[in-house]
């Protein structure tokens, strides 16, 4: 599998691979335009995010999206792992997991990914590579009234 550093040129791939992970995690954004996806992954790049494109055969299968965390400098923080539904379970994620921590971070910084509590796959995917519990995020929508 060949890996790559994304750059602009890629945003319309990596707009088309984040909305279908949107879709396969059931997320809010999962129902967003095609031009919003696109405008989303075009700030990511342009900011401090850098993205990865893993490729078989000369076509892309798969993207990881990560930041240096902002307030820990020891911390990368993984926001998103994605491969294709087409070309899961053969083992395509642990590799581009295993490139991401041999060939493109910088060797002993602590890892962080985050992940929809119901996202039971991804729970276990990252699990199965040695990820363990740290933190939980807990969501009070606008919405939402508190009464004693």
């Amino acid at each position: 599998m060949k890996y790559r550093i994304a750059t602009n040129e890629d945003i319309e791939i990596l707009a088309e691979m984040n909305m279908e992970l949107c879709k396969d995690e059931n997320h809010k954004n999962q129902f967003k335009s095609k031009n919003w996806f696109q405008e989303r992954m075009a700030t990511f790049l342009s900011s401090s995010y850098t993205a990865v494109i893993f490729e078989l055969k000369d076509s892309p299968i798969a993207y990881a999206l990560f930041v240096n965390h902002a307030e820990h400098v020891d911390t990368i923080h993984l926001r998103q792992i994605f491969v294709r539904g087409s070309v899961r379970r053969q083992g395509i994620g642990k590799n581009a997991m295993q490139i991401l921590l041999n060939k493109v971070w910088p060797k002993g910084r602590r890892i962080t990914v985050e992940s929809l509590s119901n996202n039971h796959k991804a729970l276990s995917f990252y699990k199965s590579l040695g990820f363990t519990d740290y933190s939980v995020e807990l969501e009070l929508k606008g919405n939402d009234i508190i009464t004693n």
